[in-house]
C-alpha cells in the first residue's frame, strides 16, 4: 500500500471517528478556543473559523495571519460543504484513483480547495451541520491542527497522516 493510500485510509477513519454527539454554538466556542489557543501557544500565523449551517459562528486570526487566509478559509469551507468530507480527503482522492473535485466534478478550483485544513462537523444521527477550517501553515499542518483541537474537544485520540 502506497503512503498515499495509507494516509487517505488514516483520514477516513479520522472522518469516522471524529463525529459529535451534539453541536451548538457554544460548542462551536469551545472547539474554536481550543484551535485559537493552540496556534497562538504554539506562535502559528493561522487563521481559524467555524462556520455552523452556512454561518460564521468563530473566526480568529493570529498574529502574521493575513487576507490571504481568507479566500482560503472560504476555499476550504465551500470544499466541506460540498464533498461533506475534510478538505484532505479530497486531496488524496485523485492520488488514490478517484475523482479530482475540480477536474472530474467541474468545480473553480478558485472556488474549492483541495488541501487540508477543511474538516465537517458531523453529528450523529444528523450529518453535516458546519466546518472547522484552519489556514497559514503547509496544508498537512493546517489539518493537523483541526483534528487536534477537536481530538481534545472530544476526548477521542486519532492516528496522524503521515506528510507526503
Amino acid at each position: 500500500m502506497s503512503d498515499f493510500q495509507k494516509n487517505y485510509q488514516i483520514v477516513l477513519a479520522q472522518e469516522e471517528a471524529l463525529r459529535f454527539d451534539h453541536f451548538d454554538y457554544q460548542d462551536a466556542w469551545k472547539l474554536g478556543t481550543i484551535l485559537a489557543e493552540k496556534a497562538l501557544a504554539r506562535k502559528l500565523p493561522v487563521a481559524v473559523e467555524i462556520v455552523l449551517n452556512g454561518y460564521l459562528v468563530f473566526r480568529y486570526g493570529c498574529p502574521g495571519s493575513n487576507i490571504s487566509n481568507d479566500i482560503w478559509l472560504q476555499r476550504k469551507v465551500n470544499t466541506v460543504t460540498m464533498m461533506q468530507v475534510s478538505t484532505l480527503h479530497t486531496y488524496y482522492m485523485p492520488l488514490v484513483g478517484q475523482d479530482d473535485i475540480c477536474r472530474d466534478w467541474h468545480l473553480e478550483p478558485d472556488t474549492y480547495a483541495t488541501l487540508g485544513g477543511g474538516f465537517p462537523i458531523i453529528v450523529k444521527g444528523t450529518g453535516l451541520i458546519g466546518v472547522a477550517a484552519v489556514s497559514g501553515l503547509p496544508h498537512h499542518h493546517d489539518h493537523d491542527l483541526v483534528i487536534d483541537a477537536i481530538s481534545e474537544f472530544l476526548q477521542i485520540e486519532v492516528e496522524r497522516v503521515l506528510e507526503d
